[in-house]
C-alpha cells in the first residue's frame, strides 16, 4: 500500500470536504501549489490530485493548478477528477501527470475503462470511493448498484491492476489511527 497526500481542489482552491459534503468544506489555501509545496517540504515523495470541480462537472477544470503543481514541485502526481474521455486522460499527461485516475468512467464506461488500461499500462488506475458500503461516483454525488466488493472483482476482470480507495464516510472527519512505534 501507497500512502499519497493528497491536494483537494474546489474553486481553485485546495481543500478539505466533510464526508464529501461540498457544502461543508474547509479551505486550507487559497493556491493549491502552496498546499502542495508544503507537503514537499514536510518529506512528501509523491501526490495525489483531485479536481472537485471536474468531478462534479465531467471534465477537468484546473488543469491550469495541475500543471504549476507538476512543473514547479518535480515530484510524481497522481490526478483524478472529471477524466471520463481519452482526450481529457491525455491532456493529463500532457502537463505531466505520471498516473491517471478514472472514477465515474470506470463504471459507466467500460469501453473507455479498458482502452484507457490499454493504451497507458501502469498509469490508470481507479478510484473506488465508497459511501454506506457502495460505491459513490460523478463526485460523490451519486452511487451506483453492487457492493463494493463485487464491483472491484469486475474492475479487476476490465483489465484494473491498481485502485485508490476513499472511504466517503470517513474522508475529511480526521479520525484516523495514530501509528505507534514500538
Amino acid at each position: 500500500m501507497n500512502l499519497y497526500p493528497a491536494i483537494d481542489m474546489l474553486g481553485g482552491k485546495a481543500v478539505r470536504l466533510v464526508k464529501g459534503d461540498f457544502d461543508a468544506k474547509k479551505v486550507y489555501d487559497e493556491d493549491p501549489l502552496s498546499a502542495a509545496s508544503k507537503w514537499v517540504r514536510e518529506g512528501a515523495k509523491r501526490l495525489h490530485v483531485v479536481d472537485l470541480d471536474g468531478a462534479k462537472a465531467g471534465n477537468p477544470a484546473n488543469l491550469e493548478h495541475v500543471g504549476r503543481i507538476v512543473g514547479e514541485l518535480g515530484v510524481p502526481v497522481q490526478f483524478g477528477g472529471g477524466l471520463r474521455s481519452l482526450g481529457a486522460i491525455e491532456d493529463v499527461f500532457a502537463i505531466g501527470v505520471e498516473r491517471a485516475i478514472l472514477g465515474t468512467a470506470a463504471f459507466t464506461d467500460e469501453g473507455l475503462l479498458e482502452e484507457a488500461l490499454g493504451e497507458w499500462p501502469g498509469k490508470v488506475l481507479v478510484s473506488v470511493d465508497v459511501r454506506g458500503g457502495r460505491v459513490a461516483t460523478a463526485g460523490w454525488t451519486e452511487t451506483i448498484d453492487g457492493g463494493a466488493q463485487e464491483i472491484i472483482a469486475g474492475l479487476a476482470k476490465h483489465g484494473a491492476q491498481e485502485l485508490v480507495y476513499t472511504n466517503v464516510d470517513r474522508d475529511g472527519m480526521l479520525e484516523g489511527r495514530r501509528l505507534r512505534r514500538p
